[in-house]
């Protein structure tokens, strides 16, 4: 019987090297690129040409300061029908406000829908009801259904990954609100599974969780350096040992 191949606990430099690298190819599949090179080497090539211990952590410090602003700030956006390019921090600016925008134009939508089908014209009472009824489920499910639809994609995972993720998801729900975290949801073309298997070799999975999180949520308003994941991640490596399988 094959032996399982131990898991190792992956360091803080890791975990921010990883947390960097998703943010920027969560970003390039929105037509986002750098124009400012930087080199990310691993762990081990850092530790090959003997930068350990003091130096190691003076360079986690430096990436823990690469936040989404300041990655932004250091990139470009270029609209694929236009070819117009776009500093960062204002493009990012102006994809906030369309999401509040849509966001705003629901909830006017659900408005005049549920005044026009209480209006005195029109079919008869009962029939507005049923109609308003229909109407308020068209535009509330829709973050319903894609939260509903991830959390059952979600609790498909072991138990540990899911309550991460989950986790995350309650705190990105608290922080913004259901539309803005499903709106997140459905423009992100990251999946679980894919971040997972492309992480393979990043080490502690758990710790990948934990960075995938960070790349679904962490950019929306208030979920940036929130403890919580780290919290959750250091009582989950606790509860295992050195970082043990999940």
């Amino acid at each position: 019987m094959a032996r399982k191949k131990k898991q190792t606990k992956s360091t803080a430099y890791s975990k921010q090297r990883e947390r960097v690298l998703s943010f920027i190819r969560r970003a390039e599949k929105r037509g986002y690129f750098l124009t400012q090179e930087f080199s990310l080497p691993t762990e081990t090539e850092l530790r090959k040409t003997g930068i350990k211990g003091a130096k190691l952590a003076a360079r986690t410090r430096q990436l823990k300061r690469l936040t989404p602003d300041r990655l932004y700030s250091m990139m470009q956006r270029v609209d694929v029908e236009t070819g117009v390019l776009t500093p960062g921090a204002e493009a990012r600016r102006i994809e906030r406000s369309e999401t509040a925008r849509r966001a705003a134009e629901t909830r006017r939508l659900a408005k005049e829908a549920e005044q026009a089908f209480w209006s005195d014209a029109g079919p008869t009472k009962q029939q507005r009801e049923e109609q308003y009824r229909r109407q308020k489920e068209q535009y509330a499910n829709f973050s319903d259904t894609v939260i509903h639809n991830y959390r059952t994609q979600i609790a498909r995972f072991p138990r540990k990954v899911a309550e991460i993720v989950l986790t995350a998801l309650d705190e990105a729900i608290k922080q913004n609100g259901k539309d803005a975290v499903a709106m997140a949801i459905e423009s992100s073309a990251e999946s679980l599974s894919d971040f997972l298997s492309r992480s393979a070799a990043f080490g502690d999975s758990i710790a990948a969780v934990v960075a995938y999180c960070q790349a679904m949520f962490g950019d929306l308003p208030g979920m940036r350096d929130n403890p919580l994941y780290s919290d959750l991640i250091d009582a989950l490596e606790e509860e295992e040992g050195m970082g043990g399988e999940v």
